[in-house]
């Protein structure tokens, strides 16, 4: 024994005794119920080839519905088609459907496992919201947004890996995941709004791609089991409330593209330990640090990146050759320097023979004493010193020679 009708002129249903639908035809379901009256008894979907899309709440409220076997030809889902299936446990999507449409699958409480299409490109608000038995869930590579409350308390799931192409995870997207542990989001990812992953009490590991250049406020605020955070490296602002109650969070690392800290930040957070920042102990004293975010850190010690010195500090002699008489000075001008000169005698006899005073980083001065043989040639060594922004400059040999006449000589 079977019921049967029509949806249109060119679709037809029928449904058998045992609860199975089918839906034959070809072209685009209406929007509306397709068996109002009779969907109580529905346990199992099978639309057939030819049919292209399926219309608004189609078959919102069959509570008995196990299982959907849905055509490659489906290129189009409507809002809250699926929307409170309670016994829907799994659903493939055909790869030419680009929209996971609004309320999609909305209060599916049996719902396990769903594999989105590879063409989908967006995900929309409330599309799994209140799905309390899906386990996990892996966002294809063209997707560019991800709605509001997407995942709304699905409080079974334990790891999701974000993808997309510029996407965008909008406001409160996992928030109240309770069991969810893993995070990544991977490279195309750009944006991260506000209250996404709130009040995911289990959450332990987050990996965010330095595509990531947007944090919203309080994203993580409540995540109680998290322990370290590595905010990506094109992070320009941490915003308020991000961490705001992670009690379990010790160590977080920040990048040099962070210039400012915003208000209550990591408020709760008793546990805080390690900031490691990835510039110098100058470059943290520059990040703008809201009031009251240097009280919420003082527990934490910061830890400084070690930053290898620049290779700027080289120096030139304007003479390499000089000639002096004895008891006269002689001053020769260094260019380049970035730190202070050294000069020395090259040996011992040019120790003795010279006397060698520097001025800073532009000049050093040469006389000769009274051990000084006349027409002898004296090495003198010059170069700039190590500090921690500058490398130790190359070592320059200045040539003195010193002639016993009345009248010193300077010769370049």
């Amino acid at each position: 024994m079977s019921d049967s009708g029509s949806c249109s002129e060119t679709i037809s249903w029928t449904l058998y005794s045992d609860g199975h639908l089918l839906v034959e035809g070809h072209g685009a379901m209406p929007d509306g119920q397709v068996i109002d009256s009779k969907k109580s008894r529905v346990k199992s979907l099978t639309l057939a080839e030819g049919i292209t899309s399926i219309g608004k709440d189609a078959f919102r409220g069959c509570k008995s519905l196990e299982s959907v076997d849905l055509p490659d030809s489906l290129t189009a889902i409507g809002a809250r088609a699926f929307r409170n299936c309670q016994s829907l446990t799994g659903v493939d999507i055909p790869n030419d459907v680009d929209v996971i449409a609004p309320y999609l699958f909305d209060a599916c409480d049996s719902l396990v496992s769903v594999h989105l299409p590879t063409g989908a490109d967006k995900i929309s608000q409330y599309a799994f919201r209140d799905c309390v038995s899906l386990k996990s869930i892996a966002i294809p590579k063209n997707v560019s947004i991800i709605g509001m409350y997407a995942f709304y308390q699905c409080s079974s799931l334990t790891r999701a890996t974000i993808s997309g192409t510029d996407a965008i995870i909008r406001h409160c997207a996992f928030e109240d995941c309770s069991a969810l542990t893993d995070v990544t989001v991977s490279k195309g990812v750009t944006c991260i709004r506000s209250f996404v992953f709130e009040d995911c009490t289990s959450l332990r590991n987050v990996s965010l791609a330095r595509s990531v250049t947007i944090i919203g406020t309080s994203a993580f605020s409540g995540c109680t089991s998290l322990r370290s955070l590595a905010l990506p490296k094109r992070l320009k602002k941490v915003r308020r409330r991000l961490c705001i109650g992670c009690s379990s969070l010790r160590k977080v690392s920040v990048p040099t593209s962070v210039k400012g800290i915003g208000e209550r930040a990591f408020r709760g957070c008793s546990s805080l330990r390690h900031i490691y920042y990835g510039g110098t102990k100058y470059g943290w004293r520059k990040v703008r640090l809201h009031s009251g975010v240097e009280h919420e850190l003082r527990h934490a010690r910061v830890h400084y990146a070690k930053v290898r010195p620049r290779l700027t500090n080289k120096i030139r002699l304007t003479k390499k050759k000089i000639k002096l008489r004895e008891d006269k000075r002689v001053r020769v001008r260094i260019k380049g320097a970035k730190s202070r000169l050294v000069a020395r005698g090259a040996n011992k006899k040019a120790k003795k023979a010279l006397k060698i005073r520097t001025a800073g980083k532009k000049r050093i001065a040469v006389v000769a004493k009274k051990r000084a043989k006349p027409g002898k040639v004296y090495k003198v060594k010059v170069w700039a010193r190590k500090t921690p922004r500058y490398k130790k400059s190359a070592v320059k040999t200045l040539r003195v020679k010193v002639k016993a006449t009345k009248k010193a000589e300077v010769k370049d």
